[in-house]
C-alpha cells in the first residue's frame, strides 16, 4: 500500500487501488479499531460521520491520548523508519501518554496546550525532545484539522526558548585528531572491530551500509566498493504501541544518492583482505557457507550482524583503551573521513558525492568539522 503523506491523515491507499481509513473507537468500555473503505477520501469521511451518527457515539468521548496515539501507530508510522518510530513512542510513553489521557477534545485548545509545555519544560526534558514532542503534536493538530474536529493548529502558541547549556556544545564530531593514531593502533587487536572502522575512516560508510555489504560488493581488482543497501532494524508493535517483533532486514540505502560505487585505498585494501582471509579461515574450522554471497559481518549464528551487537563491541573496545572520554560514536568515523578530506582541501562537490548526500549543504555544514588547529593554520596565512 502507498505511504500516507506528513499531515495527510489517516488515509491510504490499498494495492486494490481502494482507499482507506483506520479509527479507533470505545465501545461499552472497550477499545476497537475500525477501518472504512470508498473510491475516494470524501467518501470515506461521509462514512465515517455516519458511522458515528449511527450509533451515536460523540467524538468527544475519546480521549486525545487514545488519538494521538491512533495517529501514531496508523499514519505517522508509515512515514518513519522503525528506529525513529521506537523514539517516537518513547517519547509518547515517557512524556505525553499521562497528559493527554485528561484531555478531550472538548478541552484540546490552545490554554491548555500551552501549560502543557509550561510544565514539561520545569522538567529535565532535553530541547532536542521538547522541540520534537512539539513537531509530532503540531503534525497531530494538522490531522484533525483534516478530519474536521480543529479549525486551527493550537500547538502554535507555544515558543519554545533555548536553554543556557551548563557545559559547551561539542561541535566537533570527527575523532580528534590528536588521538588518531592511538586510535588506529589500538584497532589491531580486533579485526572485527579494525576492518568496521576502517570501513568509515577510509571510505565514509555508514553503519548500516558496512552492515550489509558482500564479498560480492568489493572488487579488489579494481578497488571500488558497490553500495547500494543497507541494514535496518524492523519494529513492529500492535495497537497500544507496544513492541511485538524485531528482526534485522535489508533495505535500500537512505536516498538515492546513497547508491554509489567508492573507491578505496591501499591502506583499506589490506585491511578487507585480511579480513576475508579471516573469515575463510573460520569458515574452514567450523566447516560455515563462505562464498561470494556471504555478508562480511555476521554475528555467532551467521545471521547479519546488527547495529546493537556492533555498538556494543565499540563501546567495550573504547573503554579498554581510555578512549571513552572522547565522546567517540560509531558514526564520529564517517564525520572523520569528511573532516580529514576537508583539511586536505578536496573538493566539496568530490566529497558529497563519497558520502552520498543528496544535498551538499548536508555535507558543508554538518560533515565540515573545524577544530582549533584548523583555525591557527587559517590565521597563520594571512600577511601584508
Amino acid at each position: 500500500m502507498k505511504r500516507a503523506g506528513n499531515n495527510e491523515g489517516c488515509f491510504f491507499v490499498r494495492k486494490d487501488g481502494r482507499h482507506c481509513c483506520a479509527i479507533t473507537i470505545k465501545e461499552n468500555g472497550n477499545t476497537k479499531r475500525k477501518y472504512f473503505y470508498g473510491l475516494n477520501n470524501f467518501e470515506i469521511v461521509k462514512k465515517v460521520n455516519n458511522y458515528y451518527n449511527s450509533i451515536k457515539i460523540k467524538i468527544d468521548d475519546i480521549s486525545i491520548q487514545q488519538m494521538f496515539l491512533d495517529w501514531l501507530i496508523n499514519i505517522k508510522m508509515h512515514t518513519v523508519c522503525s528506529r525513529t518510530m521506537e523514539y517516537y513512542i518513547g517519547l509518547f510513553n515517557v512524556y505525553m501518554k499521562q497528559d493527554l489521557s485528561f484531555m478531550s477534545l472538548e478541552n484540546f485548545n490552545s490554554k491548555n496546550i500551552y501549560n502543557y509545555f509550561v510544565n514539561l519544560q520545569k522538567t529535565n526534558i532535553s530541547l532536542e525532545r521538547l522541540k520534537k514532542i512539539k513537531q509530532l503534536l503540531s503534525q497531530f493538530n494538522n490531522h484533525l484539522i483534516m478530519q474536521g474536529c480543529l479549525n486551527y493548529n493550537i500547538v502554535n502558541c507555544v515558543d519554545i526558548k533555548k536553554r543556557e547549556s551548563k557545559t559547551p556544545k561539542e561541535d566537533y564530531k570527527a575523532i580528534p585528531r590528536e588521538i588518531r593514531s592511538k586510535f588506529l593502533i589500538a584497532l589491531d587487536e580486533n579485526k572485527f572491530l579494525k576492518t568496521i572502522c576502517y570501513l568509515g575512516l577510509f571510505a565514509g560508510l555508514r553503519i548500516g551500509e558496512i552492515l550489509a555489504l558482500q564479498w560480492e560488493d568489493i572488487d579488489f581488482d579494481k578497488k571500488l566498493i558497490n553500495i547500494y543497501k543497507s541494514v535496518c532494524r524492523e519494529i513492529k508493535f500492535d495497537d497500544e504501541g507496544i513492541i511485538v517483533s524485531k528482526k534485522i532486514k535489508i533495505v535500500s540505502p537512505k536516498t538515492k544518492n546513497s547508491n554509489r560505487v567508492i573507491p578505496f585505498c591501499k591502506e583499506l585494501g589490506k585491511v578487507l583482505e585480511d579480513w576475508k582471509f579471516e573469515c575463510w579461515l573460520d569458515s574452514k574450522i567450523t566447516n560455515k557457507r563462505f562464498d561470494d554471497k556471504s555478508f562480511l559481518f555476521k554475528d555467532k549464528n551467521s545471521a547479519i550482524c546488527s547495529y546493537e551487537l556492533v555498538k556494543q563491541r565499540f563501546e567495550r573496545f573504547l573503554a579498554k583503551n581510555n578512549l571513552k572520554q572522547y565522546n567517540i560514536h560509531l558514526h564520529s568515523l564517517r564525520h572523520t573521513f569528511a573532516t580529514t578530506l576537508f583539511e586536505n582541501n578536496v573538493n566539496p562537490k568530490a566529497i558529497q558525492l563519497l558520502m552520498g548526500h543528496s544535498n551538499i549543504k548536508t555535507t558543508i555544514n554538518i560533515y565540515n568539522n573545524i577544530d582549533y588547529q584548523n583555525l591557527r593554520n587559517i590565521i597563520d596565512v594571512i600577511k601584508f
